[in-house]
């Protein structure tokens, strides 16, 4: 699924002027995902990105990051709530046209509705659903564990990783997109198969851990960070 037209990512100057900003609302493990990023850097970018972490009452120049990226472990319904501060900022990141990127939990509260729990509203920024695997009763939950993911349609992000690449799941609640065009690639787990990217525009999310999948995790980090804002 290489993509050959460098014009999608950007130049080595544009590069060298990119910002991260990695949200902290205790519902991720910010550390393993800093270190990822920082490999990242260091391996890909020769250490020119910058990385901030940003938590609650904390005051930054949102608007001067080029990136924001959402992790996520537990409960949407928890997650939402600890993410409060942050929604007016996620807003206006989006309607700016910058980058935005969220991985499990953050992949899955970009959605309209969770349902773990009770029913509970999401950022509504890519149409759908977040409900529970159903799976036999002879395959364990939560998906835990590498998996390959199929990919559906051909993008740059997934360029030098392969046809069917390796990812680390945790995960026991998926998300069920509206719309297909939404789907980037999936991954069968029981039987069924489960969206395990979703994107649109400059937005994307993760269902697996890419700071946690090896080198392959590493590569589509960064794609992304390297990504030409449409």
């Amino acid at each position: 699924m290489d993509n050959k037209n460098k014009n999608v990512f950007l130049s080595l100057s544009d590069t060298k002027k990119q910002k991260i900003l990695l949200l902290d609302y205790d519902a991720g493990n910010i550390r393993s995902f800093v270190n990822a990023l920082n490999i990242v850097n260091g391996k890909f970018f020769s250490y020119e990105l910058i990385i901030t972490i940003a938590k609650e009452g904390e005051k930054h120049d949102y608007e001067n990051y080029d990136i924001l990226i959402i992790p996520g472990v537990g409960r949407f319904e928890a997650c939402m709530e600890k993410l409060s501060w942050a929604k007016d900022m996620i807003n206006n990141h989006i309607q700016s046209g910058k980058k935005i990127l969220g991985v499990c939990v953050g992949m899955q509260i970009l959605s309209d509705f969770g349902y773990e729990g009770k029913k509970t509203s999401g950022l509504t920024i890519i149409p759908g659903e977040v409900k529970g695997l159903v799976v036999p009763d002879n395959v364990k939950l939560p998906h835990v564990g590498w998996n390959n993911i199929d990919i559906l349609r051909a993008h740059p992000i997934f360029q030098n990783i392969g046809n069917q690449p390796h990812f680390y799941f945790v995960h026991s609640y998926h998300f069920i997109p509206k719309f297909a065009k939404n789907i980037y690639a999936t991954v069968e787990y029981g039987g069924i198969q489960i969206t395990s990217i979703v994107g649109t525009e400059n937005i994307f999310g993760f269902q697996f851990h890419p700071e946690k999948s090896g080198v392959t995790g590493q590569i589509i980090l960064k794609n992304f960070i390297n990504l030409r804002p449409v």
